[in-house]
């Protein structure tokens, strides 16, 4: 895999599983949701300068 990928053959990588990937694209998505809400446009202004986003659970979750 790691000659596939053009990788030095030392390279340690790890492939994350479909749920991790579903984690994060989700939270991507929530965070660019969030961020067009308050007027942040992530494409054209990239992370650097958008607003601090925090979370906070659900009412329903305990």
């Amino acid at each position: 895999m790691l000659e596939l990928l053009g990788l030095p053959e030392r390279a340690s990588v790890g492939f994350p599983t479909g749920c991790t990937v579903a984690h994060l694209t989700s939270l991507a998505a929530a965070r660019h949701k969030l961020l067009a809400k308050a007027g942040s446009d992530v494409e054209r202004d990239g992370l650097t300068g958008a607003p601090r986003c925090t979370s906070w659970p659900a009412p329903s979750i305990t």
